[in-house]
């Protein structure tokens, strides 16, 4: 899914797992929304980079650790993810953040 509002479609009508796979700039609200589903489902979001991993975490605060994170890999194209070599440095922040990583896409 690409949007928390997406994710609360699928929820509302059943969805128990679900992931965002979009690289969240995850403020206030959004913040709040995302703890309030992740009451009702398994949530994961993907990290796109260091920065975007490490501010999730601060916005989520206590429920940091019931958001799961996928670290998105650039598949050559350039356009999202991290490359190879910048992995580890985006699941340290994750880590840091009190998040979840189980994996990557």
């Amino acid at each position: 899914m690409a949007t928390i509002g997406e994710v609360e479609v699928f929820v509302d009508h059943g969805a128990d797992d679900v992931f965002i796979s979009y690289s969240l700039w995850i403020g206030t609200r959004q913040a709040d929304r995302l703890r309030q589903l992740a009451d009702r489902a398994r949530i994961a979001v993907g990290a796109g980079t260091a920065e975007g991993a490490s501010t999730t975490g601060a916005r989520l605060a206590v429920a940091a650790g019931a958001i799961d994170v996928l670290i998105e890999i650039d598949s050559g194209h350039h356009r999202s993810g991290v490359r190879a070599e910048q992995v580890l440095e985006v699941a340290h922040a994750v880590g840091e953040a009190g998040l979840h990583l189980v994996g990557v896409f």
